[in-house]
């Protein structure tokens, strides 16, 4: 796989036209790659290329010279100037090549320079960064004009594509993210380190899958390479990368009293080390992270076997400076899980109680790799459930959590619940409110008891109410509710999501905002990933409504470094997988996308209380998107279903997202519908636009966007003009509300999101011609067994059988995982 195309067409354009090209990066990051792809095209297209080999031994000065001058059938005597002699050689149109440049002896980069100056010859050139900077004897000096080519590394989506090419089949997007953490994008680092994970049983195929089957990918094969990009540095920058990644991570303020202010400059120039910048603060950090492993592999417990299918683990989605800072989020959990989850399972060991358990079960889970041991501490500890105190009831809502969210067995969490209750009256609302929010978060509705109580001494009951009013839109009661005092059970960041929550509802944005980056500092502060994936939720659908592209896209690489949190945050988990995968439909990963997609629906199949909880959104997007009637229907019926579970702002925001893709009457219908029933004017502007709408005149439509004027920006809102002209076959009308959008801000949100423009023309979907339902069953055949695609579409699995076997007839492969992924590909584009 070649990752770097645009860079590509512009190094054969440029050397074309005689600009020298320098194509500067770090090892390992496709430099030399793209160098070899250019000189292959320019020679094929007829376009001599002359290449300049270093060598590394050779100490004689002007060797390269004088090698490159024989390639020309010129052999340069001692009695004539070597220019005067070469010169003529060269034709005009003649491209001289040189890889790793800093390699070329001085005396051969001084006569390369004098034959430029005297010719005019264009140079394609592959650099290191910083050296032209601090030592420009080892390169050749930059003329104008000249087209510098930086290698910056390719994202989470291209590595991706080439881990799963690089292992021919399905990749746990664990994988992928794992590896780009270490590598930080350099494709040819991320190659060798997958290979050489597979080759020494790190990475193995389980069900048609590979995934990761140790807690590390380090292996001493790899030490050779990453002990040879320290080769052409001076030692004591060499010294100073060791000792950083010695430590993994160093905070400035020590950083500036331990090394040499010059040499750390020095070492970011040439891109060994990164400043990283957190809530937490500054620290330097080498780069890539393999550097770590190599020099601190000892801390890392390579015997740990990881036997269960796990979830996206931390990854590092950016190579530049936003990518060091993500990375040093990514080590902070890990580090913080590995020692937490050794330290509360051997203290459980020495002493196997309720208090012990409870311990590390908190820290246990939703981490993937505990389940084993979180099976035999449930198991083993012994729980008189006739003594109540605190703790035994939080150890049977942990139980009660593992039922429902790990074993799918909700009846059996309710009743565990129930029978604690019946035990002990004096916790039973506590028990009933647990069980509660429990089925409510999992998807099964709001349940309304009959007699509300207050008082207990858990903060369930007043938490569960403020969760009951918030979903419903009644935020000021949500607000009211969640105003409590922390008790060790609810915690005050429980408290700050609803708040958060009611902010972004409300349409107050800035507040929202401001509630979810507190709440994303103190999970990152205190490692709770629960209070940081909440905030994630808030700050991506914030940003995603203000229009701000990349801090929205910021958010959802943060989530996938962090990774999947306790139980009741989960459904917020699997939203932010969904949204990510919505965003790969933009022309990112297929690979990636489908990843994501099915470990969303892993986690969260079934409608939830708000926006992204639930796969049918995802679906019906990637299915019906270039079908505007089937579309519409979907949506209304997925919006008509959130609001019989009682989800209503869920429902809203469902409906009004899908009105943003088209603007179709059964979901404007199921929209109004609901919003009629919410407390909260965070719908008003919409839900006006679409009473508007309705009627013959444009008067009001102006009248209208005067009133939104004078709110704050809402770039939904926008969009939602948008989709509307779009949807208008009046022209007139549709006249009116573009020059609507445009005094709103649509220029604003297409330059922000150029690529969220609706729905596509039908001529624009290439792909295996699949009828609406083939394509809707290839898209859920990739996680599910038939059995379970006839129960969610109420068809027999037969049906299910023969629509699975004509779509693969028609799609070319012959199993349902390449199924999907021909459908997920043919749905993105």
């Amino acid at each position: 796989m070649f990752a770097f195309g645009a860079e590509l067409d512009r190094a054969v354009a440029a050397a074309r036209t005689r600009r020298t090209v320098s194509i500067v990066g770090v090892h390992g990051s496709g430099r030399s790659e793209l160098l070899q792809k250019t000189i292959r095209i320019l020679e094929e297209t007829g376009t001599p290329v002359v290449t300049v080999e270093a060598d590394r031994a050779s100490t004689q000065p002007g060797a390269a010279f004088l090698r490159f001058a024989r390639q020309l059938g010129v052999r340069p005597t001692g009695e004539v100037d070597p220019l005067d002699q070469v010169a003529p050689a060269l034709r005009p149109s003649t491209v001289i090549a040189i890889d790793d440049t800093h390699l070329v002896d001085q005396r051969s980069l001084r006569l390369l320079a004098a034959l430029r100056k005297r010719t005019g010859a264009a140079f394609l050139l592959a650099e290191l960064p910083g050296m032209g900077m601090h030592h420009p004897e080892r390169t050749i000096a930059p003329v104008w004009p000249e087209t510098v080519i930086t290698m910056r590394g390719i994202g989470i989506g291209a590595t991706s594509e080439l881990v799963t090419e690089e292992l021919g089949g399905e990749t746990d997007p664990a994988v992928v993210s794992r590896i780009y953490a270490k590598t930080g994008g350099l494709p040819l680092l991320s190659k060798a380190v997958v290979t050489s994970a597979r080759d020494h049983g790190r990475i193995v195929q389980h069900n048609g899958v590979w995934r990761q089957a140790t807690a590390s990918f380090w292996n001493d094969d790899l030490i050779p390479l990453i002990d040879g990009i320290l080769t052409d540095y001076e030692p004591e920058v060499c010294a100073l990368v060791r000792s950083v990644a010695e430590l993994g991570e160093v905070a400035l303020d020590i950083a500036t009293e331990r090394f040499d202010a010059r040499l750390t400059q020095l070492a970011c120039d040439y891109g060994l080390i990164r400043l990283t910048q957190t809530g937490l603060g500054g620290a330097l950090q080498v780069w890539p992270r393999m550097f770590s492993d190599r020099y601190q592999r000892s801390t890392i417990p390579l015997s740990t076997i990881w036997k269960h299918e796990s979830a996206l683990v931390p990854t590092d989605l950016s190579p530049e400076v936003e990518g060091a800072s993500l990375a040093s989020l990514s080590q902070l959990f890990r580090e913080h899980e590995r020692r937490t989850v050794t330290a509360t399972f051997a203290a459980w060991e020495a002493a196997p109680n309720p208090t012990t358990a409870g311990a590390y079960i908190v820290e246990a889970l939703g981490v993937p790799q505990e389940r084993e041991r979180i099976v035999r501490v449930f198991a083993e500890t012994a729980v008189e459930l006739e003594d109540a105190s605190s703790t035994s009831f939080e150890f049977v809502v942990q139980q009660a959590n593992w039922l429902a969210f790990e074993e799918q067995r909700e009846t059996d969490c309710r009743d565990l619940l129930e029978s604690y209750g019946t035990l002990h009256p004096e916790w039973r609302a506590a028990a009933g409110a647990a069980g509660r929010a429990i089925s409510l978060m999992v998807g099964s509705g709001v349940e309304i008891p009959k007699t509300e109580q207050d008082d207990e001494p858990t903060g369930f009951v007043r938490l569960e109410r403020a969760v009951r009013a918030l979903i419903s839109g009644d935020t000021e009661a949500a607000r009211e509710f969640a105003d409590w005092t922390p008790t060790k059970q609810v915690s005050k960041a429980t408290s700050t999501t609803v708040t958060a929550m009611a902010d972004l509802i409300d349409g107050r944005l800035d507040a929202a905002l401001g509630a979810a980056e507190r709440l994303m500092n103190q999970g990152e502060y205190h490692k709770l990933r629960g209070a940081y994936i909440s905030g994630c939720y808030v700050a991506a659908l914030a940003n995603y409504d203000l229009g701000r592209r990349t801090a929205y896209q910021g958010v959802l690489n943060s989530v996938l470094l962090v990774g999947r949190p306790q139980y009741l945050f989960q459904a917020f988990y699997a939203a932010l997988l969904q949204l990510h995968a919505l965003d790969q439909g933009r022309g990112g990963s297929s690979s990636l996308r489908g990843a994501l997609l099915r470990e969303s629906e892993r986690l969260q199949s079934r409608p939830g209380p708000c926006f992204g909880m639930g796969v049918d959104f995802a679906t019906t997007v990637a299915v019906e998107r270039q079908a505007p009637l089937l579309f519409d229907q979907h949506i209304a019926a997925s919006v008509r279903r959130r609001r019989e579970l009682g989800y209503l702002v869920g429902a809203a925001q469902q409906a009004l997202y899908g009105l943003q893709y088209h603007l179709g009457a059964n979901t404007a219908h199921e929209f109004q519908r609901v919003v009629r029933r919410l407390k909260t004017p965070g719908f008003d502007h919409a839900s006006a636009l679409i009473e508007l709408l309705q009627s013959d005149t444009v008067d009001g439509l102006t009248r209208w966007a005067d009133g939104v004027r004078k709110a704050p920006y809402n770039a939904s809102t926008v969009r939602l003009v948008l989709s509307a002209a779009r949807s208008e076959t009046d022209e007139h009308r549709r006249e009116t509300l573009e020059r609507i959008g445009r005094s709103l801000g649509s220029d604003r949100v297409v330059a922000e999101w150029p690529n969220h423009a609706g729905l596509e023309p039908e001529g624009e979907a290439p792909g295996p011609l699949l009828t609406n339902r083939e394509h809707q069953i290839a898209l859920l055949a990739g996680r599910l067994s038939n059995t379970d695609i006839a129960e969610r579409l109420s068809l027999s699995p037969r049906t299910v059988e023969n629509h699975l076997a004509r779509a693969m007839r028609k799609a070319g492969v012959t199993n349902r995982h390449a199924l999907f992924e021909a459908a997920a590909h043919s749905s993105g584009r």
